[in-house]
């Protein structure tokens, strides 16, 4: 068991590694109609399926142009630390504001230390790797690269309580 677990988490380990290597190349992603209230129902079926709870908010269709699986794998991300860091409820919504359509991921758990907020989509970075040994730092770090390849800004901060991740994209059209 404990092989098969650790040869789980290399696999995942070479996949990040993978994927910030073609952020780094520079390849632009496919540029397809996504909607992302349909990305963000996805991402909450996965979530469901691993146990994780998420309520789901969205305020109709929000298109933008890109690369589905990319964008769902961020949202999945930002699920997944939510899940990790943070307490529930977890909730994930979709609108449309200023030509941009946000996808927000919040929790209401300890928040980020205040002194790491600027960092946590630094690649290896780990704000208390004693509150959560898993992982390599790397999850974050891969939602900005891919967020910023499509053209957006992705942001980080604290609520009371808890903490709150969202991506903004330009909208098609």
């Amino acid at each position: 068991a404990d092989i098969t677990a650790e040869a789980g988490r290399m696999t995942r380990l070479v996949d990040d590694m993978l994927t910030l290597a073609l952020a780094d190349a520079e390849a632009p992603p496919a540029r397809t109609p996504v909607d992302l209230s349909v990305v963000m129902h996805d991402v909450r079926g996965r979530a469901e399926r691993s146990e994780i709870t998420v309520d789901v908010d969205a305020n109709g269709p929000a298109v933008v142009l890109g690369d589905a699986a990319a964008l769902s794998q961020v949202a999945w991300i930002l699920i997944d630390n939510a899940a990790k860091h943070g307490a529930g409820p977890i909730s994930i919504s979709v609108e449309q504001r200023a030509g941009a359509a946000i996808l927000e991921v919040a929790d209401a758990g300890p928040g980020i230390p205040a002194d790491q907020v600027e960092r946590v989509f630094d690649r290896f970075h780990r704000a208390d790797p004693m509150r959560s040994p898993a992982g390599a730092g790397l999850g974050l770090a891969i939602a900005r690269d891919i967020v910023e390849a499509h053209g957006g800004t992705i942001r980080a901060e604290n609520r009371r309580p808890g903490a709150a991740f969202a991506f903004a994209l330009p909208l098609a059209g």
